[in-house]
């Protein structure tokens, strides 16, 4: 598996502008914010995290619309329901490395 994250030049227009950062990733090339970059690195390094989980880590407020922000840029970005012992249910994200990956 290889990514890599290369910065575009800042005289191209829409998602190729400025701060994107193009992004390699299975053979595919996505035009990500830094912010994005940050989350994606993140689930691809460290697996499964919960949405807390990543706000402590990337210290952001709510990862969420990151989150929702990488599948509409065409990443597969899975979830898995989870339960903690008094019955509190959250979600763990994570980069689908293969189709079926839960």
């Amino acid at each position: 598996m290889t990514t890599s994250c290369t910065q575009n030049a800042p005289d191209a227009r829409g998602k190729r502008t400025g701060t994107w950062q193009k992004v390699r990733y299975k053979g595919s090339d996505f035009y990500l914010s830094p912010r994005e970059c940050r989350v994606f690195f993140h689930l691809v390094s460290a697996g499964k995290s919960s949405t807390l989980e990543l706000a402590q880590a990337l210290n952001l407020t709510d990862p969420r619309s990151t989150i929702r922000d990488l599948r509409k840029a065409g990443i597969a970005v899975g979830d898995v329901w989870c339960t903690t012992t008094d019955g509190v249910r959250y979600k763990r994200y994570f980069v689908r490395k293969e189709v079926g990956d839960e």
